[in-house]
């Protein structure tokens, strides 16, 4: 990611036979505006952390909402990583996010018991 043109290159080539592009630990680390000007990216996932404060810190839930008007302006699918609570998923969808994973969902599932969580909730398994 530190040689975003040759990244670029890479990545257009996967994007050519239908991989999607995700950047995750949005907020965090090497991921960066820059990342997200330079690179073709379909999907960013929010940062944890951000999640997880944004219900007692006024900054955390502000940056929530401008990741996800900014994934909005330029049409990323915004998914939202570790919620935990109704609370964050209520004000997660108040503010435009439409995808989301965590524990209140599901815990984390090996490929079997996932497959008999799908069928239990009645998704047929695609070939």
């Amino acid at each position: 990611m530190q040689n975003t043109s040759h990244s670029a290159a890479i990545i257009n080539e996967l994007k050519e036979i239908g991989v999607l592009i995700l950047i995750t630990d949005f907020g965090t680390g090497y991921s960066s505006l820059s990342l997200l000007n330079n690179l073709p990216i379909d999907i960013v996932k929010i940062d944890r952390s951000f999640i997880k404060d944004m219900l007692s810190s006024r900054n955390a839930s502000v940056l929530v909402k401008t990741i996800i008007e900014m994934g909005d302006n330029l049409n990323f699918r915004l998914v939202a990583e570790g919620i935990e609570d109704g609370n964050q998923l209520s004000l997660l969808i108040d503010k435009g996010c439409h995808y989301g994973q965590g524990y209140l969902f599901s815990p984390p599932l090996a490929v079997a018991k996932f497959e008999r969580w799908l069928q239990a909730k009645g998704i047929e398994r695609s070939a």
